[in-house]
This record gives C-alpha cells, sequence and structure tokens, in this order.
C-alpha cells in the first residue's frame, strides 16, 4: 500500500511538495492508517481530510476513494423530472483495496508479519 501512495503522489506530481513541505508531512498519516483498528479508520481518514495541505487534496480523495470509501457511478441515462431538474441514478462502484487487505492492526498486536506477500513472509518465518 504505501508503494502505490507514491507511485500516486508520483503520478500527482507532488514528489517535491512532499519532500520540502514540513506541512505534508501527513503523507505518513495516511500509510499510518493500516495500523488503525478497522473500525477507526473512517474517522481517521476524515481526520486527514480536515488537516489536508492546500494542493494534496487529490492523493486524499484517491486514498479513500481506493482503500476506504469506495466511489460511484452514474448508473443509466438522466432522466428529467417536472421542473427541470435532472435526476441522476448512482451506484455504489466497491473497493478495490478494502481494509482486510490491507490492515495490519491485528498483525501487529499478535507478532505476525505485516504483509501479504508471500516471498517475504517466507523470508520472515525462515529467520524466526
Amino acid at each position: 500500500m504505501t508503494q502505490a501512495t507514491w507511485r500516486k503522489i508520483e503520478e500527482l506530481g507532488l514528489v517535491s511538495k512532499y519532500r520540502d513541505d514540513e506541512d505534508l508531512l501527513f503523507y505518513g498519516q495516511i500509510d499510518g492508517l493500516a495500523f488503525l483498528p478497522i473500525d477507526d479508520i473512517p474517522e481517521g481518514v476524515m481526520y486527514i481530510c480536515h488537516n489536508t495541505a492546500h494542493g494534496a487534496e487529490d492523493l486524499v480523495d484517491y486514498f479513500d476513494q481506493t482503500y476506504v470509501t469506495g466511489t460511484f457511478r452514474r448508473a443509466g441515462v438522466p432522466q428529467e423530472c417536472l421542473d427541470g431538474v435532472a435526476i441522476v441514478h448512482m451506484r455504489r462502484v466497491p473497493l478495490r483495496y478494502p481494509p482486510a487487505l490491507w490492515n495490519v492492526h491485528q498483525a501487529t498486536l499478535d507478532g505476525e508479519p505485516r504483509t501479504n506477500n508471500q516471498c517475504k513472509v517466507g523470508t520472515i518465518a525462515s529467520l524466526i
């Protein structure tokens, strides 16, 4: 997940801001969400949303839509109602990566590996 976050930082052109702007320390908070209890993640994202540095909103939106709340897509063609206002039906798009896949809170408490990469898991197990 941290690699995906970094790729998104690069894609959004935020690398120099990340390295030079102390206000953007919240990037570490985004990755730190993996250590919160799963039920606390939405509150953690809301905290980050309310404390996002100017210019980094797209990163937080990406993370929220991809890893926490998902997105919505238009379902069908907009319909007009009598007063000229369009009615648009939306459907929820499931999360690409739900918290159960990337959250390591319980694994950390249990002393288990904090990766889903089987090569790393095997390496960690052989070291123990």
